[in-house]
């Protein structure tokens, strides 16, 4: 097997790889080439693993919602192929992406999140199908918990308690799901499938999705694609920029102490005055004070809203115009270190030993009196053939340099998920299997 390079110079080449491989890949997902959707989203997690980019590389905000689609599109191509135990840990990762620990809980607990849902639905059709029950009723659980209004998730819990063969629990599920839309069809459809006798389900075509009453049945991947579409996670991000939004704790804290040392001067050792509030910052903290004053003029611009509509649009000109600049600006210096690469290619210098006939130094001489200068010479023109590698080699990233803290941002509190469990409200408390330990015998 052939090992990959990654040879990327700059961000700009990444992102227009990672672009192209993205809508290659989202193309074979709608031709339903599942083969070659596991291997283009493979291939996405290689261009943009971590190790390849420097140390103090900060990913962009949507990075994370990103990696978190892969994963549950990546699940899906397994399940559709038959590797549910991939599957399994395709969708353990996309959770564990998106889970946030609780502040100050010491026993693990995670804070709810709507993007949890659809995921612990697969997963409890993937353990299913594994055979793992136990883990199929957990997910299931879970997804209940999580979104106690939606009748697809009394669904899901439906298909594992089948599949368990525990249909009274299944039906009263898909009641539970009618009283909360009486023209649910996939709970129609599966009580109707339930309800059938024995002799009817024997007779009806198992190669048809609207039989399905069990995770069992050879159609559910089918069925589950087309009856509970509203438990996938659709590609909200078909454009992908992996440039920072701010820049590093490194170049934050090297622009600090470059500033630093061009205002004070040698002798005097200049003194930071504290701030405001009353909490003094030492000098060697430069990241803390570039926060904090960041904080400052973000609040500033946040308090100075434009009052009249001529206000506002100039605001969005001036945005639009800050976009464009640096566009051309990335475009420019792509097209200034390619003609930089050619012109250095052009420049290809004869090797020093090759010496002309007029200039040939006698044998006798040259190993006397000339050898150690020749080896010098020649250990001087390694290093700088090294020194020039590791320069052609450098991955370039532009760093943003007007970057500010944003605040007081926007949040639906209406809608945003819970962060503890209601019973009064419908939520069901999540139920952990105890193991019953055997009693050894009285000894006699």
């Amino acid at each position: 097997m052939v090992k990959k390079l990654w040879k990327f110079k700059s961000m700009d080449e990444v992102n227009t790889a990672v672009n192209m491989a993205l809508r290659t890949t989202m193309f074979n997902e709608r031709c339903r080439r599942w083969e070659k959707v596991i291997g283009g989203y493979r291939h996405l997690f290689w261009m943009i693993d971590r190790k390849h980019f420097p140390e103090d590389y900060e990913p962009p905000t949507n990075f994370q919602m990103f990696m978190y689609e892969m994963y549950f599109h990546l699940a899906v191509a397994y399940q559709h192929i038959g590797k549910h135990k991939q599957a399994i840990t395709e969708l353990t990762n996309a959770i564990d992406i998106v889970s946030i620990p609780k502040n100050g809980c010491l026993a693990g607990c995670l804070t709810n999140s709507c993007l949890m849902t659809p995921v612990y639905a697969r997963r409890a059709f993937a353990n299913a199908k594994s055979g793992n029950m136990v883990s199929a009723m957990r997910d299931a659980e879970k997804t209940v918990v999580l979104d106690s209004i939606n009748p697809d998730v009394y669904c899901i819990r439906a298909l594992v308690y089948s599949t368990k063969t525990y249909e009274k629990h299944a039906k009263k599920d898909l009641e539970l799901a009618l009283r909360l839309n009486p023209t649910h069809s996939c709970s129609l459809m599966l009580l109707k499938s339930l309800n059938q006798p024995e002799i009817m389900r024997h007779g009806a075509d198992p190669n048809s999705y609207m039989n399905v009453n069990s995770f069992a049945h050879p159609c559910v991947t089918e069925f589950f694609d087309k009856m509970l579409f509203g438990l996938s996670v659709p590609h909200t991000l078909t454009h992908v920029d992996l440039t920072p939004d701010k820049p590093s704790k490194t170049s934050m804290e090297n622009e600090a102490q470059n500033r630093t040392k061009d205002s004070r001067p040698s002798s005097s050792r200049s003194k930071v005055e504290p701030f405001r509030c009353g909490t003094p910052v030492s000098e060697q903290n430069k990241s803390s004070l570039r926060r904090r004053k960041d904080y400052g003029a973000a609040l500033q611009k946040h308090i100075s809203r434009p009052k009249t509509s001529a206000d506002f649009f100039g605001n969005l000109l001036a945005i639009s115009n800050f976009e464009k600049e640096r566009r051309l600006k990335a475009v420019q210096d792509a097209i200034e270190r390619r003609a930089a690469s050619a012109d250095g290619m052009s420049r290809v210098q004869t090797p020093s030993t090759k010496i002309s006939r007029s200039t040939r130094v006698p044998q006798a001489t040259k190993t006397t009196n000339f050898e150690p200068q020749l080896k010098a010479d020649k250990r001087n023109r390694e290093n700088e053939e090294f020194e020039s590698n590791n320069k052609k080699n450098a991955f370039i990233m532009n760093m943003p340099t007007s970057y500010t803290i944003p605040v007081f941002q926007s949040t639906n509190i209406k809608e945003a998920p819970r962060m503890y469990y209601k019973p009064w409200k419908g939520d069901r408390l999540p139920v952990v299997e105890l193991i019953k330990r055997q009693t050894t015998p009285v000894f006699k």
